[in-house]
């Protein structure tokens, strides 16, 4: 007789739920970090690639028209599509950019920026310009790929 009352729950318990939960708590602590620095990996990508076409759009404007275009002019006259800053406060701020005949750059706020919606405006020095991630990226006709170390 107590047999036939007692009948098999179905269903999971409240255990066998909270270990569930945990593992999933687990799996997502262990995944987002990741997932951010694949996002700023291919940010500094982007804005290396951006860059180093401006500068070398730059040359051979320069070898064309015999003069050193100002960024607007680049971007006028088809040379270069226009392209915004990946770490920019804003959606549509423009690369920090200089031309001259001794040096051509092109640089990008960068990761972790002190002052996100300030433009560049210092040439850079080195091909590293910063540490733990944080610093200027661009590309610089002297230096090549300028980017801060340990992204």
């Amino acid at each position: 007789m107590l047999h036939r009352l007692r009948r098999k729950a179905k269903g999971f318990t409240l255990i066998e739920l909270l270990i569930v939960v945990a593992i999933i708590g687990i799996l997502a602590a262990i995944a987002i970090p990741n997932l951010l620095s694949a996002q700023r990996k291919a940010k500094i990508s982007r804005s290396l690639a951006d860059t180093k076409q401006i500068v070398s759009q730059t040359q051979l404007y320069n070898n064309d028209f015999n003069n050193y275009p100002s960024l607007t002019l680049l971007y006028s006259t088809g040379y270069v599509s226009h392209a915004y800053d990946a770490f920019g406060a804003t959606s549509n701020q423009d690369y920090g950019y200089a031309s001259s005949a001794s040096h051509i750059w092109a640089l990008s706020v960068g990761p972790n920026a002190a002052t996100p919606g300030t433009i560049p405006a210092t040439a850079p020095s080195s091909n590293s310009s910063g540490t733990a991630c944080t610093g200027t990226v661009g590309w610089s006709s002297a230096y090549g790929a300028v980017q801060p170390d340990g992204c």
